[in-house]
């Protein structure tokens, strides 16, 4: 992924007829280096327990976890719920060890990180409702987090960054799905098929 964007700045792209990318620089997303995900998955929780705002925190924890080490689109992970049902079936199956996505490609089955397994169980202890995630204010428009609580939190989390990492949040075009996409580069660096990376993501 982080190769075909550094195809954007060839011109004579243009001529070949095979090569239907987009010349436009804002359509490529920016990916960060696995130090920078760590970290951005792992901040500490600065809230005591018997703050409401813990409880938040540990849901965007978990969220991005689960986005960072699968790979899915922000959607599929917001819409997760804790038991499956016939229009949504996306849900964590510990039995199976794989979490289970339904995106716009279909169904997918993507191997569960044991990085984060055991913080996912203690999760599902404290989550209250359907949904693995859900909204966070009454009037939200659906009964989980909605693009603009994500790109929210994305955008406190990188501020916090800065400090370790100078200029991550003035790098051009990261975005939530920057998350996504580091997870894809990172298993084309470690040589995975292909293929596996178009099932893992749900590419069609």
């Amino acid at each position: 992924i982080h190769y075909w964007g550094e195809l954007y700045n060839i011109p004579e792209l243009k001529e070949y007829p095979f090569c239907k990318i987009k010349q436009r620089n804002d359509y490529m997303r920016a990916v960060m280096a696995d130090e920078e995900v760590e970290a951005f998955v792992n901040l500490p929780n600065p809230y005591k327990k018997t703050s409401p705002y813990w409880y938040r925190f540990e849901l965007w924890h978990n969220f991005w976890s689960i986005c960072a080490y699968h790979g899915p689109r922000m959607g599929e992970v917001a819409s997760m719920r804790k038991i499956p049902t016939k229009e949504n079936q996306s849900c964590i199956d510990f039995g199976r060890n794989v979490i289970v996505f339904h995106g716009k490609t279909g169904v997918r089955e993507v191997p569960l990180s044991f990085v984060i397994r055991n913080r996912l169980i203690q999760y599902l202890t404290i989550v209250q409702g359907d949904y693995l995630f859900p909204a966070l204010h009454k009037s939200s428009k659906t009964l989980y987090v909605g693009e603009s609580a994500w790109q929210d939190d994305f955008d406190k989390r990188i501020q916090r960054l800065e400090e370790k990492f100078s200029g991550i949040s003035h790098r051009l075009n990261l975005q939530p799905y920057s998350v996504r996409h580091s997870a894809g580069t990172r298993w084309a660096e470690e040589d995975w098929s292909i293929f596996k990376i178009q099932q893992a993501m749900g590419h069609t």
